[in-house]
C-alpha cells in the first residue's frame, strides 16, 4: 500500500522528501528511502536486483526497512537473488544484539507467518557468537522446526543448517527427521527438498542420505553436485569400515568421482589425486597410475602455485601407489619429495594431505615422518612441543596447515578426509 501511495505522490514532487516514506526525491524519483530499494529489488534485470541487495550492507536503509527490501526477494523466480537476499538476512542476523533479538521476536509475535523474520531468528541463535556466550537451543530449535515444516525447499544458504543435533536434542533430530521425510514423500521431484533433506541426513543416517542423493542424480544426471554429495558419502562410510567392505566402498567412491570429473569436464586437476587416491583404496593401481601420469603434466605448467601442488599431490599419490605395491623404500622417497615441493618452488609452508605420512608412522616410519613436517613447515622453524603435536595429528589421521605469515594461528591442525 505505501509502495502505490508513493508511486503515486513522488512524480509530483521536484525536490525534497517524500511524506510517506522520508525517502528524499529529485525531479519526481526517489533517490534514497526503501521505495528507492524496494523499486531496484523489483527490476527487471537479476543482475540488478543482485547489486542492489549487495549495496544494503553500505548504502541501504535503516535496519528495519533493509529487512522490508530483502523481505520481498526471498521468492524471486531468479535462484541467485533467493540467495543473496537469505545471505544477507544471515550476516544481518549474526551481527544483531540481545537487545535487538527482542525487538524482532516482537515483530514475529505479531507476524508469526513472516519467514524473514524466522530466517533472522535462526540465524542469529545459530551463529557462533550466539551460541558460545548466550546460548538458547529452545528457541533456535523452536524457529528451525519451523522452517523445515514451512519451507523445506529453502534454498541452501539455508537449508544446509536445518540440523538439530541428536546428542543435543534427540527429540528435535526426530520430528525434524519425520518432517523431512514427509516432505520428500509429497514432493519427491522437488530438487530443492532432495538436497536439503540429504544434508540433514548426511553425518546421522549415511544410508537414508544416500538414498535421497541417488534420486536426486536419477532426476537431474547432469548435475555435477549429486556425485559430489555421493562421493562425501562414500567417503564417510569409508573412513568407518576396514578390509573388503572398505574396499567396495572405495570403489563406489572412484565411480562417482569419476563422474563428477566429467561433469565438469576435467577442469579441475586437483580432483585427479581425490580420484586417484580412492583408486589404490579400492586396489585398482592401474587407474592410480593413470591419475598420477595425468598429475604430472600439470607439473610444467607456468603457474607456480599450481606447478607445485601438482607436484606434491603427484609424489603423494606415487607415494600411495609404491606402499600398496609393497615398496616403503620409494614410498619414503615420494614422501620426502611431497614436502620439500613448496620450498622447490619459493612458496612458504602449505596444506597437506597426510594420509601417506600416517601410513608410514603405523609402519615404525617416525623420522621420515618428522622430517617431511619440517620441510612442510619450512621455513618456520617448530619447537619440539610443535613437532610431537604434528606427529599426534599425523597419528590420528589429521592434516597439516603451515602458514608463516600468520603469527597467530601458524600452524593449524584438523581432521582429513583422506585418512586411512
Amino acid at each position: 500500500m505505501l509502495l502505490d501511495l508513493c508511486r503515486s505522490v513522488h512524480p509530483t514532487l521536484i525536490a525534497g522528501k517524500c511524506p510517506w516514506c522520508g525517502g528524499k526525491i529529485r525531479k519526481g524519483k526517489a533517490i534514497s528511502g526503501p521505495i528507492r530499494w524496494i523499486e531496484e529489488v523489483s527490476h527487471s534485470d537479476p543482475d540488478r536486483r543482485i547489486n542492489a541487495i549487495d549495496r544494503l550492507p553500505t548504502s541501504g536503509p535503516a535496519a528495519e526497512d533493509a529487512v522490508a527490501v530483502a523481505r520481498r526477494t526471498i521468492d524471486d523466480p531468479h535462484k541467485r537473488v533467493r540467495y543473496e537476499a537469505l545471505l544477507w538476512l544471515r550476516r544481518f542476523a549474526a551481527e544483531l544484539t540481545p537487545e535487538d533479538v527482542a525487538k524482532w521476536q516482537e515483530a514475529l509475535d505479531r507476524s508469526p507467518h513472516d519467514r524473514s523474520l524466522r530466517v533472522i531468528l535462526f540465524c542469529y541463535h545459530d551463529s557462533p557468537l550466539a551460541r558460545q556466550k548466550c546460548p538458547d537451543p529452545k528457541a533456535r530449535y523452536e524457529q528451525m522446526l519451523w522452517l523445515v515444516w514451512n519451507w523445506p525447499d529453502v534454498p541452501t544458504i539455508i537449508g544446509y543448517h536445518l540440523r538439530p543435533d541428536p546428542a543435543e536434542d534427540q527429540h528435535s533430530y526426530d520430528r525434524a527427521a519425520c518432517l523431512w521425510l514427509q516432505h520428500v514423500d509429497a514432493s519427491p521431484s522437488n530438487l530443492a527438498i532432495l538436497d536439503n533433506a540429504t544434508m540433514f541426513f548426511w553425518h546421522f543416517e549415511p544410508d537414508i542420505a544416500e538414498r535421497l542423493a541417488k534420486s536426486g542424480q536419477n532426476l537431474d544426471p547432469e548435475n555435477s553436485w549429486w556425485p559430489t554429495v555421493l562421493a562425501g558419502i562414500y567417503l564417510d562410510k569409508m573412513a568407518k569400515a576396514k578390509g573388503d567392505e572398505r574396499r567396495l566402498f572405495a570403489a563406489e567412491l572412484v565411480r562417482h568421482l569419476e563422474a563428477e570429473r566429467r561433469l565438469w569436464g576435467g577442469k579441475h586437476f586437483h580432483e585427479l589425486f581425490e580420484l586417484g587416491w580412492a583408486a589404490v583404496e579400492s586396489g585398482d593401481i592401474p587407474k592410480a597410475q593413470a591419475c598420477a601420469d595425468e598429475l604430472l603434466g600439470q607439473t610444467t605448467d607456468k603457474m607456480r602455485l599450481v606447478r607445485m601442488r601438482a607436484v606434491q599431490q603427484e609424489n603423494l599419490l606415487l607415494g600411495e601407489i609404491a606402499l600398496a605395491q609393497g615398496n616403503v623404500a620409494s614410498a619414503l622417497v615420494y614422501l620426502g619429495e611431497a614436502g620439500r615441493a613448496y620450498s622447490k618452488e619459493g612458496f612458504q609452508g602449505g596444506c597437506h594431505r597426510i594420509a601417506l605420512a600416517t601410513k608410514l608412522l603405523e609402519r615404525g616410519e617416525t623420522e621420515a615422518v618428522i622430517q617431511f613436517i619440517m620441510d612442510s613447515a619450512s621455513p618456520m622453524r617448530l619447537s619440539p612441543a610443535e613437532v610431537e603435536d604434528c606427529l599426534q595429528v599425523v597419528k590420528d589421521g589429521g592434516s597439516l596447515h603451515f602458514d608463516p605469515f600468520n603469527s597467530t594461528y601458524p600452524l593449524y591442525c584438523g581432521p582429513d578426509p583422506f585418512k586411512s
